[in-house]
């Protein structure tokens, strides 16, 4: 294991939900741009434009990765003074499929990860989609020292990546002691980086071992508690979400039964006013009227009558239409215009000197 003798508690790094970083919803970055730069040589550049890419594609709420070289991030993770020593942390990215990005998505951007990585890790990053990144993760691995670690992942199921690897360097010799793969959950990732981290510390200083593995307990029961409060919490919202729902939904189906309700008695209505009818003259016969009326929506209809029938039978017909007298009006052609219920419903058209033909207007009462 590294040499941590002379960590304490107050160089301790924990996190509490003030320190979390506030996720945004992630983007999509539909660019080209590749996270490794070909022909560049520089590699705080390289770096700089993977994490540019990477914060495009996914989101603002991401780690940090270390700006150089393997070799530099490993000096900082392991040649740093005993109280600033770190693991480190290799994200080993891929994107040969769509199920490729659900890692990055669902673990490197998740608020609790993304905290533990930023605060007590030493994070670098590399895209091993093609060979030519591949042969060049080599040759920074070469330089770092690393040439074993390198023989490891090449041996690694390539369906496992993108990777997260943890290394360490008891007595200076690199090696792997965690591999986060694609597969694993946001909350096992956290469980491993908690993991790792609560073993460095107990490297670090084990005259400081009791209150070190207290706090970090602590800190993992408040972030158990506040998950589960959390958890509470969306499910309560979930629960009100559900019932609203349901509460729509049976809205919605008794208001789809009255609605059925009125069309049903609207059209037995109108099928008991169709009955009241008697039949329609020939508009070749002598002595009727032809009545044009005009519907709502501006559909139109005709019908004839007798002379010597009722102008009743004209509410009649328009009812049979399925327009309602309590909640309609017809009006004729007459400036100002008539109520035609105001007529002497009982006399004849004859009586009302009701004109040959004629065009009357359903409206809607107010």
């Amino acid at each position: 294991m590294a040499a941590y003798d002379d960590y304490n508690d107050n160089e301790y790094e924990s996190y509490s939900e003030e320190d979390e970083i506030p996720i945004p919803a992630i983007r999509r970055f539909d660019s080209n741009i590749p996270l490794i730069l070909n022909g560049v040589d520089c590699m705080e550049e390289i770096m700089e434009n993977f994490e540019f890419v990477f914060e495009q594609r996914y989101g603002e709420t991401r780690p940090v990765f270390h700006r150089g070289s393997l070799a530099e991030a490993s000096r900082a993770a392991f040649k740093a003074p005993s109280l600033q020593k770190r693991p480190l942390a290799l994200y080993l990215h891929k994107e040969e499929t769509d199920q490729d990005q659900c890692f990055p998505f669902r673990v490197m951007t998740n608020k609790a990860v993304v905290t533990l990585l930023r605060k007590n890790f030493v994070l670098w990053g590399w895209d091993v989609t093609s060979q030519k990144n591949k042969e060049k993760l080599e040759r920074l691995m070469a330089e770092a020292d690393m040439r074993r670690i390198y023989r490891e992942i090449e041996q690694m199921d390539p369906t496992k990546f993108p990777m997260l690897i943890i290394i360490e360097a008891p007595c200076w010799v690199h090696e792997i002691v965690e591999k986060i793969q694609v597969s694993d959950s946001a909350d096992e990732v956290r469980a491993v980086l908690l993991k790792r981290l609560n073993i460095a510390v107990e490297a670090k200083n084990m005259e400081n071992f009791n209150f070190l593995r207290d706090a970090l307990r602590d800190e993992q029961r408040e972030e158990y508690e506040k998950t589960l409060a959390l958890d509470k919490a969306k499910m309560e919202e979930r629960l009100k979400q559900e019932l609203a729902e349901k509460e729509k939904k049976e809205k919605e189906a008794e208001e789809k039964a009255a609605k059925e309700r009125r069309e049903k008695e609207k059209q037995v209505l109108a099928e008991e006013k169709q009955a009241e009818l008697p039949e329609e003259p020939k508009t070749t016969d002598p002595d009727t009227v032809t009545v044009r009326v005009r519907l709502p929506g501006g559909k139109a209809e005709n019908r004839t009558f007798r002379f010597t029938e009722e102008v009743r039978l004209l509410l009649t017909y328009v009812e049979s239409l399925g327009f309602s007298m309590t909640s309609h009006n017809v009006f004729n052609s007459d400036r100002p215009k008539k109520n035609v219920a105001d007529f002497d419903l009982e006399k004849t058209f004859a009586e009302v000197k009701w004109p040959k033909r004629e065009m009357v207007f359903v409206e809607e009462k107010f």
